[in-house]
């Protein structure tokens, strides 16, 4: 759903209440904008619940998962299914769970989520859940260097090195690497909310 004039505003606020940690405060705006039916607004408060402690809210992984399972009902949303995703991935709030975790990084990745499709090349390469496969680690990589990510391109390389493709995965190492140092990031969606390329983040 696209944010509406008077949103923007009530949105700009939360984001300025989370740049001063105040996070309880920022999620009651959060909730009343959801109900007007923004389900980037549960994106968000569920986001905050996987943020460390803090003065004002503390961590909680099973609310996060409730949000973005509210995210998911009320709008099909992109970044709710990557966030559930990675947390089925790492098991926190879940029981670990890389079936149920390639299922939703696949529903963002066919919407063109690009940690999404990063996470289903890293799947494939190494095996989570499932058999490793070159093919379909190499096709996911390739999406989501088209997207725009310089960690895929990294990891791309390493891959292509592993494979005997030396020169070719030497240069991409070399590519991905100097622009991830230089902060080129891809990674931010449209409504604020930060989707780190970092498996530890994600």
């Amino acid at each position: 759903m696209h944010l509406e004039y008077d949103e923007l505003s009530l949105w700009d606020d939360a984001i300025r209440l989370v740049s001063e940690s105040k996070y309880d405060q920022a999620i009651y705006l959060f909730k009343s904008m959801a109900k007007s039916g923004i389900d980037e607004a549960l994106v968000e408060i569920g986001r905050l619940y996987e943020m460390p402690t803090s003065e004002t809210i503390e961590q909680n992984f099973v609310q996060a998962v409730i949000y973005y399972k509210k995210a998911i009902a009320l709008n099909d949303d992109m970044y709710a299914y990557t966030a559930l995703g990675r947390l089925y991935f790492f098991g926190v709030g879940v029981e670990l769970d890389y079936a149920q975790s390639k299922q939703l990084y696949l529903k963002a990745a066919n919407k063109g989520g690009l940690v999404a499709t990063l996470m289903l090349a890293r799947i494939y390469r190494y095996g989570y859940g499932v058999q490793p496969d070159i093919a379909k680690a190499k096709e996911h990589y390739d999406k989501s260097i088209k997207l725009g990510s310089y960690v895929a391109l990294k990891e791309s390389g390493g891959f292509d090195i592993s494979c005997g493709d030396f020169i070719k995965g030497i240069a991409k190492v070399i590519k991905g690497t100097w622009n991830i140092f230089l902060g080129v990031r891809k990674d931010i969606s449209n409504y604020g909310v930060i989707v780190s390329e970092c498996v530890k983040d994600q």
